[in-house]
């Protein structure tokens, strides 16, 4: 029963390399594109934070008001960013 678990083991581990080694190309292309985008959110994020650290020492109010902002900043900039760079790579 070990030697057929074990070869069900192996067989598994050897059709994910083989799936892998199949769709590298693909996984190279998306990350191409996805990149820019996923360091563009990383900075609004960042900045996001930024803002509200710094805002949130003078009242709520002002607080809600700078996180409803850059909701909304967030939201343009990734649309923006997503579309420049599928029309630039398509």
């Amino acid at each position: 029963m070990l030697s057929n678990l074990s070869e069900l083991a192996n067989y598994r581990i050897f059709a994910l390399t083989m799936m892998i080694r199949e769709y590298l190309p693909y996984y190279k292309r998306n990350l191409r594109i996805a990149f820019p985008v996923m360091l563009t959110q990383l900075g609004a994020a960042i900045v996001g934070l930024a803002d509200s650290i710094m805002v949130g020492h003078y009242s709520t109010v002002d607080l809600a008001a700078v996180s409803f902002a850059n909701g909304i900043f967030f939201t343009f900039i990734v649309f923006v960013y997503i579309r420049y760079w599928l029309f630039k790579f398509f």
